[in-house]
């Protein structure tokens, strides 16, 4: 073997060792689009799907107004999927919904699918 020989064979043993071991969290790092918030996250993939945007309803607000805490529905209208989200603000509220249907859109998908406005599965 050659010096070059060597060197590849420990770069290439390096780097499966290095992917075994960080595999996880890799698989966590790459799920979530970097720097999108859920707002986004969903409405591009409702998009995508040619289905309507959500719609946000404030539907609470508690405590003093120094500490509120609002409580947000998120509403899918083509099929009345509905979702809440809790926050120190509107906005924070809306994300928390936002999160709750991506998840819940995540869910009754199967792999590689998602619901059509028809209830039917499309190709992702």
């Amino acid at each position: 073997f050659s010096i070059e020989d060597v060197i590849s064979i420990q770069s290439e043993v390096a780097r499966t060792v290095a992917l075994e071991l960080f595999r996880e969290p890799l698989e966590q790092v790459s799920a979530a689009p970097a720097g999108k918030d859920p707002k986004t996250r969903l409405q591009e993939l409702l998009q995508s799907r040619r289905r309507p945007i959500p719609e946000y309803q404030v539907i609470g607000i508690a405590g003093s107004q120094h500490a509120q805490s609002f409580r947000v529905s998120c509403l899918l209208p083509d099929q009345g999927d509905l979702t809440h989200g809790e926050g120190s603000s509107r906005r924070r509220a809306e994300q928390a919904a936002a999160e709750a249907m991506l998840a819940r859109l995540e869910e009754s998908a199967e792999p590689g699918t998602l619901r059509s406005s028809r209830g039917r599965p499309e190709h992702v």
